[in-house]
């Protein structure tokens, strides 16, 4: 199994925050009802969208910094 690229978990946060923030402005203009269900979906979707991008950026602050504190050996075809 492939791990999830940062980016990928960034990009799903971003849409969750989105349908998030979506949902209830759709609920108070009436397009959609108000109910508990979607309150909460809305709810979850906000929560978990705001979890998935913050890792998505602690995964790639420690990418670079393992990058910056373990650099690549010189080729020794590449002198």
């Amino acid at each position: 199994m492939r791990p999830i690229s940062p980016w990928r978990l960034i990009g799903v946060g971003g849409v969750l925050e989105v349908v998030g923030v979506a949902l209830p402005m759709l609920m108070v203009v009436g397009v959609l009802p108000s109910t508990w269900l979607l309150n909460g979906v809305a709810f979850l979707a906000g929560i978990s969208g705001l979890f998935l991008g913050y890792l998505g950026v602690l995964m790639l602050v420690q990418a670079r910094r393992h990058r910056e504190d373990h650099p690549e050996p010189p080729k020794p075809w590449a002198q």
